[in-house]
């Protein structure tokens, strides 16, 4: 058995119960639905959490429930999950390396700014740990089976966003990076200052693979915007809801006006909700016990979309296209 430890008990780290129906969405459901995983930790400072879990998993040993990671005892080569906000990322990581994992997973994004992801990385580099950072549509099986039947090189891409630069924003800029390779420069398309952390900015980047992904931010909904089309030469991908709906079209004839072509949607849409939890435990039992490659967004890969999303915010206040460092990214 795997021993695994995982640091934050909120939403992701433990809850989402019923999210989705019975589909694990957080790291605790998919560990235990996976299989072949011990629970070696669960830390959180927050008492409440911890009540609330011990109340929904009566599977779960109370003792390795804690408030501090430094109460949890040694394991050997144990799976660490960071679920915690990125504010503190890095102490934790710091608190986590020192149990000696073998892979360490953190929610998204990897940090708030390029120079602190720039110092997990070289953290992880220097203690041989494996490190990935969740972006969940990686290991979902739909959306690699839409990566693997989209145009490979699009004419355009085009998505709307809510809710963050660096939440939904971040998801899709991984998107990019998953499908299509590095992004080589940004910029934002109007200029202007926010004091909002967490802005939703329009920004355009401009891919190494020779096209444009635009993603355009929206304030103020009261409903939720994640929407990406992709644009090749003679069909259209879109995936709408979060990508819990994926749609294709193909060109036909125009049936109002001779001559010209419309787009006509496929008579299946494919509809369910956007896993990947189970997968990505699936795939850490296989990087322990088989020796396989640990699939998922690496290091250098989480710290050029942060590069992209810093970049994003520059432009914002500052005006201009900002190039992306090219960094040693392990594309999938």
């Amino acid at each position: 058995m795997i021993p695994l430890i995982i640091i934050g008990l909120g939403r992701i780290g433990a809850n989402n119960a019923s999210l989705a129906g019975n589909l694990p969405l957080s790291h605790l459901s998919a560990a235990l639905s996976s299989g072949g995983f011990s629970i070696h930790g669960l830390v959180d400072p927050d008492s409440t959490k911890r009540q609330a879990l011990l109340a929904r998993y009566s599977q779960i040993d109370p003792a390795c429930v804690v408030a501090n990671l430094d109460e949890i005892p040694p394991a050997d080569q144990p799976m660490i999950v960071i679920a915690t906000p990125p504010i503190s990322r890095l102490a934790t990581a710091e608190q986590a390396l020192a149990l000696k994992p073998k892979l360490l997973v953190m929610e998204k994004p990897l940090a708030l700014d390029f120079q602190t992801g720039r110092k997990l990385i070289d953290l992880f580099q220097q203690a041989g740990v494996t490190l990935r950072v969740n972006y969940n549509r990686r290991f979902d099986r739909r959306h690699d089976r839409w990566r693997k039947a989209s145009p490979k090189t699009p004419r355009i891409v085009v998505t709307r966003y809510g809710k963050g630069l660096y939440n939904y924003a971040s998801h899709m800029v991984d998107l990019f990076l998953h499908w299509y390779g590095p992004v080589e420069s940004v910029r934002a398309f109007s200029a202007g200052n926010s004091d909002n952390a967490d802005p939703n900015i329009s920004f355009c980047c401009h891919m190494s693979a020779g096209f444009d992904a635009i993603l355009l931010g929206i304030e103020e909904l009261k409903y939720d915007q994640f929407e990406i089309d992709i644009f090749g030469e003679e069909r259209r991908i879109e995936l709408a809801d979060g990508g819990a709906e994926i749609r294709h079209y193909r060109p036909q004839a125009n049936k109002h006006y001779k001559g010209y072509t419309q787009l006509k949607l496929d008579d299946h849409i494919d509809r369910a909700p956007v896993g990947g939890f189970v997968e990505l435990y699936e795939a850490a039992r296989n990087f322990y016990l088989d020796g396989k490659e640990m699939d998922g967004c690496d290091g250098p890969q989480a710290l050029m979309n942060l590069a992209v999303l810093e970049a994003a915010k520059r432009s914002y206040v500052n005006g201009g296209t900002y190039e992306i460092p090219i960094l040693n990214q392990h594309i999938n």
